[in-house]
């Protein structure tokens, strides 16, 4: 239990200080003060955001295909760290 907890926390941390999650909470609080503001209309923000976190996302999930792909096409270890590190 200890160790998953452990791992958990570790999956957790590198989360948080991955790329991905910055760009999705400062485009987040941009546009919230920009609602908060007047400047935004709420279609507005509903519609920024869906579109920047599924582009987010989409990207995320294209570099874990290219490294399943690679991964099943007999790449090296170094090859698919290379890739791994595309996605940090």
């Amino acid at each position: 239990m200890k160790e998953f907890i452990a791992k958990a926390f570790k999956k957790f941390v590198e989360n948080i200080l991955s790329i991905k999650v910055w760009v999705i909470s400062g485009y987040l609080i941009v546009s919230l003060s920009l609602v908060l503001a007047d400047k935004m209309t709420g279609s507005d923000f509903a519609a920024s955001n869906g579109s920047i976190i599924s582009i987010v996302l989409a990207i995320r999930e294209g570099i874990k295909v290219r490294k399943i792909s690679a991964a099943s096409n007999g790449a090296t270890k170094e090859q698919i760290k290379e890739i791994e590190k595309i996605s940090v």
